[in-house]
């Protein structure tokens, strides 16, 4: 079974790796020039060129959140021709020390998703256990209604992951995941 991780973990910076945002400067105005750490409203992608092999049980770990945060939206993007259209799902995995986590719920998101070709910002939030009405829960809470046993916040880090099943994947494409979150720290 492989692990695949996306640009977003590397240790070194790459144009798919490094995310600018706007800040706020010295003077107290908007700065394009800063990050936007500590802002409330936050986005996060993860994006990959999916591997010719990936197959059942593999996992493409895309991005991490903090169990408390609050996701307000979840697209898809894919371009290329990813084929065949396989049956996997999004999920999530305890981030772990190298993001090499246990499971915390294999299909929260989606538990038929296929990889297709040229999708623009399909909705993946409520396509597996939620409905649109669970937007804005802390992620502990969305993974005690997939079934988990969640009664307060743990503290983790969660991995947003696919997880391959059904038939491996022979013609490779682009798949990129996008979040939009309340932070919960």
């Amino acid at each position: 079974m492989a692990n695949f991780y996306s640009p977003h973990y590397s240790p070194q910076a790459s144009a798919t790796s490094v995310q600018v945002g706007f800040g706020i400067g010295p003077s107290g105005h908007l700065d394009g020039t800063r990050d936007c750490h500590y802002a409330r409203y936050r986005a996060v992608t993860g994006s990959f060129v999916v591997p010719i092999g990936f197959a059942s049980g593999d996992t493409m770990r895309f991005f991490t959140l903090h169990s408390s945060d609050r996701i307000v939206t979840l697209a898809y993007t894919s371009e290329g021709a990813i084929a065949p259209a396989t049956n996997s799902t999004i999920g999530l995995f305890e981030a772990g020390i190298n993001h090499d986590g246990p499971v915390v719920d294999p299909n929260i998101f989606d538990a038929g998703f296929n990889f297709a070709a040229t999708v623009s910002n399909a909705n993946k939030f409520d396509a597996g256990d939620l409905d649109t009405y669970d937007r804005g829960k802390p992620m502990w809470e969305l993974a005690a209604l997939g079934g988990q046993s969640y009664t307060s916040d743990p503290h983790e880090n969660w991995d947003l992951a696919v997880i391959g099943a059904g038939t491996t994947i022979t013609a490779s494409g682009i798949c990129f995941f996008k979040a939009n979150y309340m932070s919960g720290d």
